[in-house]
């Protein structure tokens, strides 16, 4: 890639995380995520939760935010701590 292409990928990963933190910060101010008796929330969840997708999960995942997955072989399902989600958000 070139200089110009990873300033400008850089440049859309910054807005896309500030606008992300916008309406996290919004959400959390109206209380829209509810702490769970568990304190966990499924992944599909946080995708309609936050209205992201399934590859913005998965980047923050790689970058950082632990999922946790059920102790059961085969299981698919995944979740987060919603304290997690929100420090990692950078959420006060």
């Amino acid at each position: 890639m070139t200089s110009k292409t990873d300033e400008l990928i850089l440049s859309i990963e910054r807005d896309s995380a500030s606008r992300l933190l916008e309406l996290a910060e919004r959400m959390a101010k109206d209380k829209r995520i509810k702490p769970r008796q568990t304190g966990l929330i499924s992944q599909k969840e946080l995708e309609e939760e936050l209205k992201v997708t399934y590859q913005t999960i998965k980047l923050w995942r790689n970058n950082g935010l632990k999922p946790y997955i059920p102790p059961i072989e085969g299981t698919k399902k995944v979740f987060f701590k919603i304290s997690d989600v929100l420090a990692f958000l950078e959420v006060n």
